[in-house]
């Protein structure tokens, strides 16, 4: 309930599982963190408009927009955990970026623009989608 990546969760775990590896007899790991989101991802830092927010609504407006403040401050912490020179792995991200015009929708029947937008969506996730095929085709020596 507190954010629907699903990066939290293994960000708090994490730290118990890398201990696990690592004291398992003769095992060669190199995790692989995938996040494949199913919506538009956006620049956008809040859902609450600019202005002032009337003090009832305020409470309210605070619990509705802090399910994306986790969810982004989960995929973050997930990001510095897995991906840097001393991280225990990989980090990828995939998603659908925002932008002007058709986008698709959240449903089963697509529209030829829809269908044409997440076509042009793999274009943009190519050079991820590259990335982690070549991990999985050549991984990492164990050493």
């Amino acid at each position: 309930y507190r954010e629907t990546s699903g990066a939290s969760t293994l960000v708090e775990l994490w730290p118990e599982l890398q201990a696990a590896l690592g004291s398992a007899p003769q095992r060669c790991v190199s995790p692989v963190f995938l996040q494949i989101d199913n919506g538009y991802a956006s620049d956008q830092v809040s859902g609450v408009a600019r202005g002032a927010v009337g003090q009832v609504l305020a409470p309210l407006r605070a619990v509705l927009s802090s399910s994306a403040g986790e969810e982004a401050a989960a995929r973050e912490a997930s990001r510095q955990l897995f991906d840097g020179s001393d991280g225990p792995g990989t980090w990828f991200r995939i998603t659908t970026y925002a932008h002007p015009g058709s986008t698709a929708p959240l449903g089963w029947v697509l529209s030829s623009d829809a269908m044409n937008d997440l076509e042009r969506q793999l274009v943009v996730n190519a050079p991820t989608i590259i990335a982690i095929r070549d991990l999985l085709d050549h991984p990492p020596p164990c050493g």
